[in-house]
């Protein structure tokens, strides 16, 4: 473990190093932030409050819980760790479920409902957006083609993986080996797990999702949209708040490029390829190079740093209010 943790701390540092130059170019301008209009920067903030809460409401139907405290801070703690430690959205995960565990909920259900949680992101900011861009695209907006061409690439790749994990996730066998694998790691533990028991579980939970989003269909659709779309509006706002007139079409198009590198798992959340693939996207997308530079940095902060900064408040918040184990299991039975 130990070996694993300096491996994946060496390779972030290397490619940091390598991504320096443009993180300099991209972060030397917050400190120019404050020129830009208030105007600008509360709308902005406005957009990602609305991302967030999104979040929890789609985190408190697939968890199937009406509190909001102890879905909210284990995702603001989870998506802070991702962005912060090497490891990122592994290490964000496991914090999110151990929070999660520790409020009460059966690490099953925790465990599926991520599972769902992350499905319906892909599906709706890699499969449905790109669809848009298509009917942008055909109406008339202008485009650069090689946006276009590395949006679909990125997208389709992930969608030949969302088909397989979805088709796996439907029968019963993959459920088994994952019983099996958490039964062997429980024993690593020195925890004996029953593995037909797990496996039940397992399978019991995704019924319960199944059947929750079948009920919910019309509100889980969109919020699954509201997600990503708001993400993208924070960059587009980013961006007329610098005064750069882009096509709103080719900034999605930019949007999922960027997205999709900020997917390569070798620097926390994405850190460098997310600055670097949006600063050169967008400049093909027809903003001038010291506008992108200024809209990523503004991006950037506003979507991922002060976030951060409520993940540790959030975390304490939380240590606070489950310091004592019988308080934190003190939950109703429809909410475990």
């Amino acid at each position: 473990m130990r070996r694993r943790r300096a491996l994946l701390l060496i390779v972030s540092v290397v490619a940091l190093a390598l991504l320096w130059p443009q993180l300099s170019s991209v972060y030397r301008e917050v400190g120019t932030i404050g020129d830009v209009a208030p105007g600008w920067l509360v709308a902005i903030a406005f957009t990602v409050t609305v991302q967030m809460v999104s979040n929890w409401e789609l985190h408190r139907i697939l968890l199937r819980t009406s509190r909001w405290f102890d879905v909210a801070t284990p995702q603001l703690t989870g998506n802070a760790a991702s962005h912060l430690f090497p490891g990122g959205n592994a290490i964000g995960a496991g914090i999110q479920v151990r929070m999660l565990t520790t409020a009460g909920f059966e690490v099953t259900r925790v465990a599926t409902s991520l599972g769902a949680f992350s499905i319906l992101g892909t599906v709706s900011g890699f499969v449905v957006l790109p669809f848009v861009v298509l009917l942008a695209s055909a109406a008339g907006s202008r485009i650069d083609a090689r946006l276009i061409v590395a949006m679909w690439i990125g997208a389709a790749v992930l969608l030949v993986v969302l088909i397989a994990i979805v088709a796996a996730v439907r029968r019963d066998g993959p459920w088994r080996h994952v019983a099996r694998v958490v039964s062997w790691g429980e024993r690593r533990l020195h925890r004996p797990t029953n593995v037909a028991e797990l496996e039940q579980r397992l399978l019991r939970e995704r019924d319960h999702i199944r059947d929750a989003l079948r009920d919910r269909a019309a509100i889980v659709a969109f919020i699954s949209l509201t997600r990503p779309l708001c993400d993208y509006l924070t960059l587009l706002l980013s961006l007329r708040a610098v005064g750069a007139n882009v096509n709103p079409a080719a900034v999605l198009a930019a949007f999922i490029v960027s997205n999709i590198a900020g997917m390569i798992p070798l620097t926390p959340g994405g850190l460098g390829f997310v600055e670097a693939s949006l600063d050169g996207v967008l400049i093909v997308a027809g903003t001038s190079t010291v506008d992108a530079h200024l809209a990523v940095a503004i991006y950037r902060v506003a979507e991922t740093w002060l976030p951060c900064v409520a993940g540790a408040v959030a975390v304490v918040w939380f240590r606070r209010r489950h310091r004592d184990p019988a308080a934190a299991l003190a939950v109703t039975p429809s909410d475990r």
